[in-house]
């Protein structure tokens, strides 16, 4: 959870998911599409998203996508 709000901030360059470099701070799309691959990972549904489960760890992967979707206001108030 902390770095996916370290990357939200712009104080972590590297995505926490995917390892995207972004030499700015996450736009909201950014925010979105990482939650996505964190939940790709924790579903397994790509030969990608085994990647991410086997080398993060499902624990990791559910608290990326918690934090980031909570970011974005996902199914809520957005708060990003």
């Amino acid at each position: 959870m902390l770095e996916s709000l370290r990357w939200v901030m712009g104080r972590r360059v590297e995505s926490p998911v995917a390892s995207d470099m972004l030499s700015r701070v996450p736009t909201l799309r950014d925010i979105e599409r990482e939650a996505s691959r964190a939940e790709e990972g924790m579903r397994a549904l790509s030969g990608e998203g085994l990647q991410w489960r086997q080398q993060l760890g499902l624990r990791y992967l559910t608290g990326c996508e918690n934090a980031l979707f909570w970011a974005t206001g996902e199914g809520g108030e957005t708060i990003y």
